[in-house]
């Protein structure tokens, strides 16, 4: 990566910033920005207010391999993609109204990193119930038993939870590259929030 210039900017009533325009590897220009000095937060920051969540992105060393794993075993919809310098893939689910997109890209290899198998983020042999109170992509079904037959007809190693309290019921699995995923039948754990007085997620 290569830095071409620097700038210290600041509006009113803000904290100073320095932008650093910036070339990935692959010729992709950006601009870093990050605090000038150590000057915490300001007392009346605001906040920003996100419309909905518009995909969620994993990277992978093999995006064809990861892409087939979604394609085949959860039924995602492949989209086209543009050409954004590096491989990749771009997949939908979901009924309309309840869209999701999730972008397979291919691990960078410019990036200084300290792992680079999945495994050896574990001591032992990973289990799918880890991924139960780790980082993970949850999706709902309308068929628990469908979904549970499908992992099984695909080869698929994972672990089943039940909460009775709340009618809930997940699986867990991870992908061929080590991402974890959760499948799960959620409609009784929107009382909980209708109790609080909260509309419950849609």
């Amino acid at each position: 990566m290569g830095l071409s210039s620097s700038k210290v900017v600041q509006s009113p009533g803000e904290a100073r910033y320095i932008e650093e325009d910036a070339i990935t590897y692959l010729g992709e220009k950006f601009t870093k920005v990050k605090p000038a000095g150590n000057a915490p937060p300001e007392e009346k920051a605001s906040s920003i207010q996100p419309l909905c969540l518009n995909h969620a992105a994993i990277e992978a060393s093999d995006p064809d391999v990861i892409c087939e794993f979604y394609a085949k075993v959860l039924g995602f919809r492949k989209l086209p993609r543009p050409d954004l310098g590096f491989p990749g893939h771009w997949l939908e689910t979901g009924a309309t109204g309840r869209k999701f997109m999730l972008h397979i890209i291919a691990i960078d290899p410019s990036v200084p990193r300290k792992i680079h198998q999945w495994k050896d983020l574990y001591t032992k042999e990973p289990e799918a119930w880890f991924i139960r109170r780790a980082n993970h992509l949850a999706f709902e079904v309308s068929d628990f038993e469908a979904a549970e037959k499908a992992l099984r007809s695909n080869g698929v190693e994972y672990s089943r939870h039940v909460l009775p309290e709340i009618n809930m019921r997940q699986l867990f699995f991870y992908d061929p590259e080590g991402h974890g995923v959760e499948i799960g039948v959620y409609d009784d754990s929107r009382g909980f929030f209708k109790e609080t007085g909260i509309e419950p997620p849609t």
